[in-house]
């Protein structure tokens, strides 16, 4: 890729590269909107965890520190929202239900008492008589009719009796339609808020009206109402007071106040009351420390935990174009291009889980007040233990462009805390070199140390450049040293667990398959020694070839051990294996073949079958390529019909070296095997050998796709030949020397 990539070219390159398949792309558009949102939702919303709480502000007394905005946002004003819940339920008319029942019950009393009055006065009874029948038929008027008004209706005409009567049932009938309310004064005095100029709902049957409180009638109030009502009446007072007595005497409250309607209507005002919000703008002070505080600001710095985001298109799109920037970063420099390693699937499934849980760490960590300053962030986060992971799991280059990555969403959520990105980025460099020289897995712990001071030198570097307190360089020296030391503990921990889940083959583990006391090594040893020799000589081969062309010389040299476990249970059809007889002496060249391809499938199954990572798999899939088996296709050729032959019947069935190291191991394998057929071996007949080999393998497109140049050829040739000549043990000729004593 040249060094200048236009735009468009660069564009191209992400989405049309090799292995950018569908699959591929919808993940890639996946994982870009849940970043995106959890940026989003961390730069517009705020979220207090720890730090200040609202809980620490109290009323009436100072703050205990600032409370400054920390963004745009719209909270709900608890306390002007019950402000108008209150008004609108103040406008809610008292329910008083009208009970007709009691209306009827009165009217027919008062008519028992006109019919009985009036038979009395006809039948000419005496006063007491009258009085007596009265109380006997309506028990109730005992103590409040009297002599005085039976005597006063004896002592009425006919007609005036009648007519006054016939007033007081009317009267009565009014009232009791009207609604008599029950402890009218009491319910006024109870509820304070309705004025004289307050009204009431009255509910009769199916029918409401609205009344005016200073005319509504109550038992207090009757007489009143009844003189009122009676004044243009053509009465002498007598007449009049009979009336307003006796009206008084039939009366009975009728309207009662109902509370469950009443409260259901309140209800429903305030229920309709919608929320009233305000906005506060970012970096408004809602109280200096050392002020009182005020119930205004307590109801804001409690509701700004839980408060509406107030929409900021400017950081919207920012936020959206830096995330855009992130991922092309992250395709150009994890590319293979850049990288020189193939990332494989379930490799990219864990940088994207990784990447998601730490910009979620991020997101959560950046909405805790700290309080302190020199509780930056990133010390809490983890950026060392996810460096030496992906350092372990794929390649130290991966690991170095990771943690620059993991920095640049640190910076973007922080909104451009170089503090944080600085500390993130140089531990997490650190890091990735430091794990990258770990040899066995108790140096892990060796690095978790050597981090802890890296990272507290750092942390103190960036405090003195801050100017912080030096009161403040001993913790940040403690929380610098801790999150090294964790990291690295963490590391022991997690290492095996993402071993086994994506089948990796770190060094411990590709240490620990090149263990030759392993029972499939023993076997192979018993049943096929000659094979076990010749892998063994491979391995050193493939190695050290591997270490000069700075390629994974472990991994070279545990597929160079295992490239050939499929000859275990066929081993006396191969030549290092046979003693004396031949098996395919009587075999058709055809069947030969069939047998000799055959143990790259059987390898490759039982390699699955123990568990080994796909990198070893791929060795022994592609250790002879598509390579002529050409012993037994010159013997075909001899023996049989040329125009019945296909060498593409001898071919092997496998692929191509993609890996340097299958490509080294290949050479690996040709070489060794005819290096044994020669007669005294020199250097300079090794040379020519290996050569040959290698240009036959290169002539026939064998070495096309493992990315091999002619000068690591060259390399490869003559780290064979210094090998093999010193397993030879080549030595000069010596002249005889005639013995003359």
């Amino acid at each position: 890729m040249s060094a200048k990539l236009p735009v468009s070219r660069y564009l191209a390159f992400l989405f049309t590269s090799k292995g950018f398949q569908k699959w591929s792309f919808i993940l890639f558009i996946i994982v870009f909107i849940v970043a995106y949102i959890i940026v989003l939702i961390s730069s517009q919303l705020s979220v207090p965890v720890f730090g200040t709480a609202a809980s620490d502000y109290v009323i009436d007394e100072p703050a205990p520190a600032d409370f400054i905005v920390q963004r745009d946002i719209h909270y709900p004003n608890l306390a002007a929202t019950e402000n108008r819940k209150a008004a609108k339920a103040a406008q809610v008319l008292p329910v008083f239900v009208l009970n007709n029942d009691i209306r009827g019950q009165v009217l027919n009393r008062f008519t028992i008492f006109k019919e009985t009055l009036q038979s009395a006065v006809r039948n000419k009874i005496t006063i007491n008589s009258i009085l007596n029948e009265i109380h006997v038929v309506l028990p109730e008027l005992t103590n409040i009719i009297t002599k005085n008004e039976i005597t006063v209706f004896r002592d009425f005409s006919e007609d005036s009796r009648q007519f006054t009567l016939s007033r007081i049932e009317e009267l009565l009938n009014l009232a009791m339609a009207s609604g008599i309310i029950q402890n009218l004064e009491g319910f006024i005095q109870n509820n304070p808020d309705l004025s004289s100029e307050g009204k009431l709902e009255l509910i009769a049957g199916n029918n409401s009206e609205t009344i005016i409180l200073d005319k509504a009638l109550s038992l207090a109030r009757i007489a009143d109402w009844t003189s009122n009502s009676i004044k243009a009446t053509a009465l002498v007072e007598v007449g009049k007071s009979l009336i307003i007595f006796m009206v008084q005497a039939f009366a009975r409250e009728n309207c009662f106040f109902d509370e469950r309607r009443t409260q259901d209507k309140v209800q429903k005002a305030m229920d309709s009351v919608q929320l009233v919000t305000e906005r506060l703008y970012s970096g408004t002070v809602i109280v200096k420390k050392g002020d009182i505080v005020t119930q205004d600001d307590l109801d804001k710095i409690r509701a700004h935990g839980f408060s509406d985001v107030a929409l900021n298109l400017n950081n919207i799109f920012s936020s959206l174009l830096i995330v855009i920037f992130i991922f092309s970063m992250s395709l150009l420099l994890l590319s293979y291009q850049v990288t020189n390693t193939r990332i494989k699937k379930n490799q990219s499934i864990m940088l994207i889980a990784i990447g998601l849980l730490y910009l979620l760490l991020i997101a959560i960590l950046h909405n805790i007040d700290f309080k302190q300053e020199w509780l930056n962030i990133a010390i809490f986060l983890p950026t060392a233990l996810m460096s030496i992971l992906v350092t372990l799991l794929i390649s130290q280059t991966t690991g170095i462009i990771y943690s620059f990555l993991l920095s640049l969403m640190l910076l973007l959520v922080t909104r451009f805390d170089a503090v944080a990105f600085i500390f993130a980025l140089f531990t997490g460099i650190s890091a990735s070199a430091i794990a990258n020289r770990a040899k066995k897995r108790i140096d892990l712990v060796i690095s978790g140390l050597l981090l802890s001071i890296i990272g507290s030198i750092v942390i103190l570097l960036l405090g003195f450049q801050q100017n912080w307190p030096m009161n403040h360089w001993y913790f940040a020296f403690i929380f610098g040293s801790a999150n090294g030391f964790i990291c690295g503990a963490f590391s022991i921990w997690l290492l095996p667990l993402l071993e086994h889940i994506l089948n990796a083959p770190t060094r411990f583990r590709l240490l620990e398959l090149s263990d030759l006391n392993s029972p499939v090594f023993k076997k192979m040893l018993t049943v096929a020694p000659g094979t076990y020799n010749h892998s063994l000589i491979m391995a050193n081969l493939a190695e050290s070839t591997c270490l000069e062309l700075g390629a994974n010389a472990l991994l070279a040299r545990v597929g160079a051990y295992y490239h050939d476990i499929g000859k275990i249970d066929q081993p006396d059809y191969f030549i290092e294996n046979q003693k004396k007889e031949n098996k395919h002496d009587e075999l058709k060249p055809s069947l030969s073949v069939a047998v000799i391809k055959s143990h790259v499938k059987m390898g490759i199954e039982k390699a699955k079958e123990l568990g080994l990572p796909n990198e070893v798999i791929d060795i022994i899939a592609q250790h002879h390529g598509k390579g002529i088996i050409t012993y037994f296709y010159h013997r075909a050729l001899l023996n049989e019909k040329k125009d019945k032959i296909s060498s593409e019947d001898f071919r092997y069935s496998g692929e191509r070296p993609k890996t340097k190291e299958a490509a080294v191991v290949m050479l690996a394998d040709v070489s060794e095997a005819a290096s044994r057929s020669m007669k005294r071996p020199t250097v300079s007949k090794l040379e020519k050998l290996v050569w040959k080999i290698i240009i036959d393998k290169f002539d026939s497109g064998e070495l096309s796709e493992c990315n091999l140049t002619l000068n690591d050829l060259e390399l490869i040739k003559q780290n064979f030949v210094k090998l093999l000549a010193g397993h030879f043990h080549s030595r000069i000729e010596y002249p005889k020397v005639k013995d003359n004593g």
